[in-house]
């Protein structure tokens, strides 16, 4: 045996081994016994006690991936979790990928940027002095000891500085009325109109209503609802700077008699309008790198105990024309939020025996073969350890002599069916045979009895009287297929089938006739000297249905 060795893993067995140095001969007594054999280590198992708790550890970083390998001026790095949380230990927590800024160029301060210019919005006045204003965002944010924004985000300016002309002045022009709606809930009815001609100069500007209300459906005693909209409120910002965005403005119910009555009215009349903005198309300069939102946390890695779930994210655009990089995890992990129930103990569990090998000799005592087993199950969170034993044995085979010879007899097969009979009437003979299934041995006795056995049949079957077959006159020839070397046909039919030993004359009559032939007899000769073309034959089809199922047929 070798020394005791301590086991590498939370067992707590230690083992020891042994090899065959003589193999038996000559008849000598071969190995029989453990090659392999485990006892309770005296210092327990080699793994860290129940009651200690093992804190989650996150590996190392791996190297930086090449710059620009998956995008723009980026490179990544990963890392794993080297020991998980065991027994309450504490959760990993942290970025498991972590991208940043790389390459020649790509480090350079980035400065703040502005979108351009909305467009001004309408002159307050025609004449007489107005103003108009015009806004901006910021679009690319400072960033490594860039420059920040300072420039202003609003900008008025004067217009409309003419002096207004008396006799260029225009007055503003109301449009018709509308038709009045049908009356709505609530006793109440609609119309409106529109600025038809703003005014110009020193005209006088619009002061009337451009929407009224009027009591319908009412009946006596009832009071007709007031209903006001209120003023609108300022166009607010556009939702994008440029490629065409978005900006609204709304207004809402400003005095009401009736509060329920004077929704179908404001419904009618409208709470918010919207116009686009910012048509112009976008400017690609300088666009930053953009990434996902976070997916969803997956699922926790363990079904017991404390584990861990991560959630990662990916870029959706990379960095152009010098815009800003990512530089932001991409994955994440943290421990299971939800507390989940303590892992049951589990005890240490063998696998069963394997088979045992194969022989090393068939015979003359010296064979030798063995059989192996090994830890099915480990021992956790305190479960109790495999008990001691070997893992290993090995026993002798092969016992019988080898000049022994064994002794096979042989066997014959089942028999096969029998064939049909040779004649349906009168006598004829059927037969059967077998094959050998199994070979006699040098020593064995081989099979007896025939391979072949035949037998007489349909002995006391009556042939019918014989008939011969007859045949119907040939129909009369057809016309030729063609003026220059056609065919032409003729049949007949079977009036009466042969019976018994009764013929057609031979062996196969013919039902149908096809000859050559060069068109009709009139003495014209159109095909001239022309070679005749030799006539060739198809090959037969199948034989059609026996015209009856018993008692002779065609």
């Amino acid at each position: 045996w070798s020394e005791w060795a301590a086991g590498d893993d939370c067992t707590g067995l230690c083992h020891r081994s042994r090899n065959i140095t003589k193999p038996n001969r000559c008849g000598g007594k071969p190995c029989k016994g453990a090659t392999v054999d485990t006892k309770a280590c005296p210092n327990g198992p080699r793994c860290a006690p129940k009651l200690e708790a093992q804190d989650c550890v996150m590996g190392d970083w791996g190297a930086w991936s090449d710059c620009g390998a998956t995008m723009k001026c980026q490179r990544e790095r990963t890392r794993g979790i080297k020991i998980p949380a065991l027994r309450g230990g504490t959760p990993c927590t942290g970025e498991r990928a972590e991208t940043e800024v790389c390459g020649s160029g790509c480090n350079i301060p980035i400065n703040c940027a502005v979108s351009n210019w909305m467009m001004w919005s309408p002159c307050t006045a025609q004449c007489g002095g107005g103003q108009q204003t015009r806004l901006r965002t910021i679009v690319t944010r400072a960033a490594s000891g860039g420059r920040p924004c300072t420039d202003p985000l609003s900008e008025k300016r004067g217009c409309g500085a003419a002096a207004c002309q008396a006799d260029a002045s225009v007055d503003c022009v109301l449009g018709e009325w509308e038709p009045w709606t049908e009356c709505i809930a609530g006793g109440q009815k609609m119309r409106k109109r529109v600025i038809q001609a703003p005014p110009s100069g020193s005209g006088r500007a619009c002061d009337d209503v451009l929407g009224e209300t009027a009591a319908c459906g009412m009946k006596a005693g009832m009071v007709a609802p007031v209903c006001k909209m209120g003023d609108w409120t300022p166009w607010q910002l556009c939702d994008r700077t440029c490629g065409g965005g978005q900006s609204f403005r709304t207004r809402s119910l400003a005095a009401s008699s009736s509060g329920g009555e004077c929704k179908g009215l404001v419904d009618k009349m409208g709470r918010t309008e919207t116009m686009a903005c910012n048509t112009h198309p976008c400017n690609l300069d300088k666009a930053p790198c953009r990434v996902s939102g976070w997916s969803s946390w997956g699922a926790c890695s363990t079904s017991c105990g404390p584990g861990q779930q991560a959630r990662e994210r990916n870029v959706l655009r990379e960095a152009q024309a010098g815009g800003l990089a990512c530089a932001l995890p991409l994955r994440e992990a943290r421990s299971c939020p939800n507390e989940q129930a303590p892992c049951p103990t589990t005890d240490c569990e063998w696998h069963d025996w394997s088979e045992w090998t194969e022989c090393s000799h068939s015979c003359g005592g010296i064979g030798q073969r063995s059989r192996h087993k090994s830890i099915k199950v480990q021992a956790s969170d305190g479960g109790k350890g495999c008990a001691a034993g070997p893992t290993s044995q090995a026993e002798a085979c092969g016992s019988q002599p080898c000049h022994v010879e064994v002794c096979t007899d042989g066997k014959w097969g089942d028999w096969s069916e029998w064939t049909q009979c040779t004649k349906t009437c009168a006598g004829g003979y059927r037969w059967h045979s077998r094959q050998v299934a199994i070979e006699a041995s040098r020593c064995g006795k081989p099979p007896l009895g025939a391979a072949t056995e035949q037998e007489s049949c349909n002995d006391h079957v009556v042939c019918d009287k014989n008939v011969d077959c007859v045949f119907d006159s040939w129909s009369d020839w057809s016309e030729c297929s063609s003026k220059c070397q056609g065919t032409r046909k003729r049949t007949r039919h079977l009036q009466v089938p042969s019976r018994g030993d009764g013929s057609c004359g031979k062996d196969f009559a013919p039902l149908e006739e096809v000859e050559g032939c060069t068109g009709p007899a009139d003495g014209s000769d159109e095909c001239g000297d022309a070679p005749l073309a030799q006539c060739h034959l198809g090959k037969w089809s199948d034989w059609a249905t026996c015209s009856v199922s018993c008692g002779g047929g065609q």
